[in-house]
């Protein structure tokens, strides 16, 4: 009898806390944001559509204002798309199918400019290259992507990733809260002790 009660609890608990939906992964809101790259462990590596494309002292810093943001590497192989919603997207600057020699860096911080921690970085979409880039997050602010030798399927081919952040605990709905509360009644109910009729 212990061990069905302990059972029992254990089946409430376990419930209770899948209803609760607890922190997970989430696309990272990057409105707002300012973000520092650089290409190769340069800044000059890097030109944003803030500084129209041109080289320049702060032409690696762009800002999130309702639009993506775009770089361009200064050896003009590669665009790097980030969109408002944390989504990173890598294209080729080539018009013909090819792969690209040589090994690769791309890092971008966003220093104290984002309302959410990052904890995330992983891959979308890698349907379009031909070899596997890895995605490291660096601290709470700044992602790193790193590539060696990656062939483009396409011509102007890309691939894909997402940025990402914890999201805080979720309220359960009313209703989810209303069926947790009438299993536990039943429960509950079904734990009273019957008493014997006499005739």
């Amino acid at each position: 009898m212990k061990i069905k009660y302990i059972v029992e609890t254990l089946a409430i608990a376990t419930i209770f806390a899948s209803s609760l939906n607890l922190a997970h992964a989430a696309p990272i809101s990057l409105q707002g944001g300012t973000v520092t790259a650089s290409y190769n462990g340069e800044a000059s590596g890097m030109r944003g559509a803030d500084s129209a494309y041109e080289p320049g002292p702060v032409s690696h810093v762009t800002s999130v204002s309702g639009a993506d943001m775009e770089y361009i590497s200064s050896d003009f192989q590669f665009i790097f798309d980030l969109s408002t919603d944390g989504l990173l997207t890598v294209f080729s600057n080539a018009d013909a199918v090819e792969t690209t020699p040589g090994s690769f860096t791309a890092i971008f911080d966003f220093r104290t400019t984002l309302a959410s921690a990052i904890t995330s970085f992983t891959a979308l979409d890698l349907t379009g290259v031909s070899g596997t880039p890895t995605f490291t997050v660096l601290n709470s602010h700044a992602v790193a992507l790193s590539y060696s030798n990656l062939a483009f399927r396409d011509a102007f081919g890309s691939f894909t990733a997402q940025i990402g952040t914890d999201a805080v605990a979720a309220v359960p709905e009313p209703g989810t809260l209303g069926l947790l509360l009438a299993g536990l009644g039943a429960f509950a109910l079904r734990r009273l002790p019957t008493r014997k009729r006499t005739a």
